[in-house]
């Protein structure tokens, strides 16, 4: 038997085109399908993400803001501490300055009160001396000021005693007014005395004439003598005189014989070394009498025995005790006149 060759069967398969197969696929662009659905859940992840991203970058930038501004904080506490130690380093340095100097004030004060001490001593025995010698003429000298310009002088007083081997021979008392600076009256700051010289008449001089009298008694006399006479020696100098003998300051001596640096005023060391009272102080030729009686004092000499001082006190103090408060001086009321245009006020003016 004859073998039979196999058949083939052709079977044709349509195959379709790229348009047909677009066609047949599903459209992602369409609403609806899966597709689209999943592509929109994938940008909407997306923007999440994104928003995640955000947030976490902004919380990143807040939190190194915040470490920033941690940092400049830290640095200016740093900075504020390092400029406090340097403040109290300083505080420190000038407190020790302020000590040092304190001390070497105090230093200097001590040396300073111990010179014027040894100076007060020194001028006491001098003083002792000088009165024991058998002729000294003595000027003291007591200037008075205006109040309110202390270069306007208004009095002088001054007093002259002769003193030999510690006895008084002569005693005299002068009370000098500036004619210029007449109208000129304390009573404000300074009582007003003026009118009160005690131990003797006021003599009404211009400026240059009293000078001429002072620089007079100034060449005739030996030693000078006041209360806290600088600046009396001031006064003398601003009216051109020049006292080049040796001078005596009560305050300076009262130091030596209480053996105090404290400095007192004249009535409280007439009371307390004089053993006299004191009346119509600040008038020139008042001051002048009593400081030259209390060095007299001081000195040791005999004024008892002089008998023309002692009336003088006695008619003082009686002329003290008829008068014993100075008259008040009123200033006048100024009155209104009448000029032109010019009326008194019928209220005060509002403001």
């Amino acid at each position: 038997m004859a073998s039979r060759a196999p058949r083939i069967l052709e079977i044709s398969c349509p195959v379709e085109s790229d348009s047909q197969q677009a066609k047949n696929e599903p459209d992602a662009s369409r609403k609806g399908s899966p597709t689209a659905k999943g592509q929109k859940q994938k940008k909407i992840k997306k923007k999440k993400r994104t928003k995640g991203q955000k947030q976490k970058d902004v919380v990143k930038k807040t939190s190194t803001g915040g470490k920033k501004q941690k940092n400049i904080a830290k640095k200016l506490s740093t900075e504020g501490q390092k400029q406090t130690m340097e403040k109290k380093s300083s505080m420190d340095g000038q407190k020790q300055k302020n000590i040092a100097t304190e001390a070497t004030t105090e230093e200097v004060k001590s040396v300073k009160l111990l010179q014027r001490m040894a100076n007060a001593k020194s001028n006491l025995k001098l003083a002792l001396s000088t009165t024991a010698a058998d002729y000294v003429k003595l000027l003291c000298v007591d200037v008075e000021a205006w109040e309110k310009a202390h270069s306007k002088i208004t009095e002088i007083g001054v007093c002259l005693a002769t003193v030999s081997s510690g006895l008084l021979q002569s005693f005299e008392s002068r009370h000098l007014i500036i004619k210029e600076h007449k109208h000129l009256r304390n009573g404000k700051w300074c009582p007003d005395n003026r009118d009160f010289f005690r131990f003797g008449k006021s003599e009404i001089l211009r400026r240059h004439v009293a000078a001429n009298v002072v620089s007079r008694l100034l060449k005739n006399c030996t030693h000078v003598v006041g209360h806290a006479v600088e600046g009396d020696l001031k006064w003398l100098r601003s009216l051109g005189l020049e006292p080049n003998r040796t001078v005596f300051d009560t305050q300076t001596l009262a130091m030596a014989i209480r053996n105090q640096t404290q400095t007192k005023s004249l009535k409280d060391l007439c009371i307390n070394i004089g053993g006299f009272n004191t009346f119509r102080l600040h008038n020139g030729g008042n001051d002048a009498f009593f400081t030259l009686r209390l060095f007299l004092r001081i000195c040791k000499v005999n004024l008892k025995g002089f008998e023309p001082l002692q009336r003088l006190i006695k008619a003082a103090e009686a002329a003290e005790q008829t008068n014993p408060e100075p008259e008040k001086r009123t200033k006048k009321r100024p009155r209104w006149r009448k000029f032109s245009g010019v009326q008194r006020p019928s209220k005060r003016p509002k403001r």
